[in-house]
């Protein structure tokens, strides 16, 4: 029985190229219907410029990225969360050497946000993700030596 996972990206645009590369034709064809408005046109280019903007610059450094983690209802407040992060960090400390990834929680997410300073992130920034929804990036430091 799954109760919760973690993910992460060790390279987000890389990640990006590689779906775009391998599903792309496919998801595309399904996904076309859908896409004949401009509205979500934009949604869908808006991804490739995810990161660059000034204001994410001094984050956008960091290479790894916490995609999501995820606990069902029943599981929640039993530390499932915590134990998930704190293996997700002796992996990016021991078997991929990063020394600090980002987390991007949106802006109305105060239970997200709460946890990941819990757990000793920090705010280092905002951004607005398809246009009008502002999220704010977190910096997690995997070790003290950065």
């Amino acid at each position: 029985m799954v109760i919760g996972f973690v993910s992460i990206s060790f390279n987000l645009p890389l990640l990006y190229r590689f779906f775009l590369l391998r599903y792309g034709g496919i998801v595309g064809f399904f996904a076309f219907p859908k896409l004949l408005k401009w509205a979500r046109i934009k949604k869908v280019l808006n991804l490739f410029n995810y990161g660059k903007k000034k204001t994410q610059k001094k984050v956008n450094v960091l290479g790894a990225e916490l995609l999501s983690i995820v606990v069902d209802k029943e599981w929640r407040g039993m530390g499932v969360a915590e134990q998930l992060f704190n293996e997700l960090m002796i992996i990016a400390n021991t078997i991929i050497k990063e020394k600090a990834f980002k987390i991007v929680v949106g802006k109305n997410l105060i239970p997200a946000q709460k946890f990941y300073e819990k757990m000793g992130a920090k705010k280092e920034g905002e951004v607005s993700i398809h246009g009008n929804s502002t999220s704010y990036i977190y910096v997690k430091k995997v070790t003290d030596e950065t």
